[in-house]
């Protein structure tokens, strides 16, 4: 009940007062952190967080197969909806085949089944281990209906988003952070999915999120979205603080073509949605274009997303237990989740004139929406 307790308080928290949110500077978040502001070492994609409640981790992979496969593999210290909770470690893994079938496994253990190096990505949930350097990781994985290993090389060096830290509050005393550790890389293996052997080659991508407060707390909505395009790679995001926290607006981008960023810097970055409608199971407004522009020092890049196919859409409060629900329900809570996948196509412009186009027909994007629909 205790943990209960401390869900409905992440969900009803600081709803008296407005305070700022803003991305940290750089100088600020390298003093607080101690990170180098030119080099991204390994022990970043190590263990961050120390599990006391308020606080969360995980580390992320996803492949876009050569077969038309997605495969999704996230190692949590907390289950998402209940991060105010003790450590409750989770391994979840998603794959969607190309004719839509899915095959969904989510693994919970006792806390002293997880163990994680604060030196690099080095992460065990019982038998299913997350290991790597920056550069090349493996993952594991044992359940009995999906076991295997994976293996992702990156192409593109670990990239921050400036600091890769959002922090809320009139202090910064609450933050979020976000380590794209493999921005961009190449990835094969196999894995046993009930009892029949795939084999996999694709492209891959790996970042490490962490905080210190509730995303229901800091979060209205995202949007968030990786692809290879050609010979370009992706990484787009747009993300909404919660009105208590100011509603603040934070665009992220980041474009490479091949191993060299071309863009990087969110400051220069403009977002733009529409074709907007209301999903009719979630009732959340749903975008079926997103356009990201980049403009500085006489380079200009249009990045757009256009929706073809819903790949998952679910209420979060269905992923709730019983009583869990029932308070959240009260508290007002409606969160969201939406995959899509469809076109992405990257633009690149001298002066006004359009160089060069290029297209992705099989990209995959999200919208995590925490807050109420207008």
């Amino acid at each position: 009940m205790k943990s209960l307790a401390f869900l409905l308080f992440g969900l009803l928290a600081g709803c008296a007062t407005v305070q700022p949110s803003r991305a940290l500077p750089t100088a600020d978040a390298h003093r607080r952190f101690g990170l180098d502001e030119q080099v991204i070492a390994p022990w970043e994609d190590g263990l961050r967080t120390d599990s006391t409640p308020g606080t969360y981790e995980w580390w992320y992979f996803d492949a876009h197969l050569d077969d038309g496969s997605t495969l999704v593999v996230v190692f949590h210290t907390k289950p998402f909806t209940g991060t105010n909770g003790p450590l409750s470690p989770v391994v979840q893994v998603d794959l969607v085949r190309p004719d839509g079938t899915k095959v969904s496994k989510t693994v919970a253990l006792p806390a002293d089944q997880f163990s994680a190096s604060k030196e690099r990505c080095d992460v065990s949930i019982g038998k299913n281990r997350f290991e790597g350097d920056l550069h090349e990781y493996r993952i594991h994985l044992d359940t009995p209906e999906l076991a295997g290993d994976l293996t992702l090389t990156g192409e593109v060096e670990a990239w921050r988003p400036a600091a890769g830290i959002l922090a809320f509050g009139a202090t910064d005393e609450k933050y979020f952070a976000w380590l794209p550790a493999v921005p961009q890389g190449h990835v094969e293996g196999a894995l046993t999915v009930e009892g029949t052997r795939m084999e996999l080659h694709g492209t891959g991508y790996h970042d490490h999120n962490w905080g210190n407060a509730p995303l229901t707390e800091l979060i209205h909505d995202w949007y968030w979205g990786r692809a290879r395009v050609g010979e370009y790679s992706v990484i787009a995001s747009f993300i909404t603080a919660d009105k208590k926290f100011s509603g603040t607006q934070f665009p992220i981008f980041l474009l490479a073509k091949g191993d060299q960023v071309l863009a990087g810097d969110g400051t220069h970055v403009t977002f733009s949605s529409s074709d907007v409608t209301t999903d009719e199971v979630t009732g959340k407004p749903i975008a079926s274009r997103l356009e990201w522009n980049y403009a500085h020092d006489g380079k200009r890049y249009r990045v757009t997303f256009l929706r073809k196919r819903d790949l998952a859409r679910a209420s979060m409060l269905d992923l709730l237990p019983g009583v869990t629900r029932f308070l959240a329900r009260l508290s007002g809570f409606d969160g969201a989740y939406h995959r899509f996948t469809g076109d992405v196509t990257v633009e690149a412009f001298e002066g006004e004139t359009l160089v060069d186009t290029q297209t992705n027909a099989t990209a995959v994007w999200e919208l995590m929406y925490l807050g109420h629909a207008p």
